[in-house]
């Protein structure tokens, strides 16, 4: 299990496929790794980031931290 902390990108770089580029990575770094699911959290008013997460796969799941801020926690499986 993996967890993502701290994924944002400065607003001047937004909608430049920054955030893609970065996941992308993260999620290749992960596997090689040996890591089969990653979580992340998040708050609602995220969109932007949300919609980056939704796009490779991440879905809601019940919260599973102790982070008051947090208002979506999600999950994704990494299995190849």
């Amino acid at each position: 299990m993996g967890e993502i902390k701290r994924f944002f990108v400065l607003p001047e770089y937004q909608d430049k496929g920054y955030g893609k580029s970065m996941m992308i990575q993260i999620i290749e770094f992960a596997r090689q790794a040996g890591v089969i699911k990653l979580r992340l959290d998040t708050e609602k008013q995220s969109y932007k980031a949300m919609s980056v997460f939704r796009s490779f796969g991440f879905y809601e799941i019940p919260k599973y931290n102790d982070n008051d801020i947090a208002e979506i926690f999600m999950e994704l499986s990494i299995v190849s």
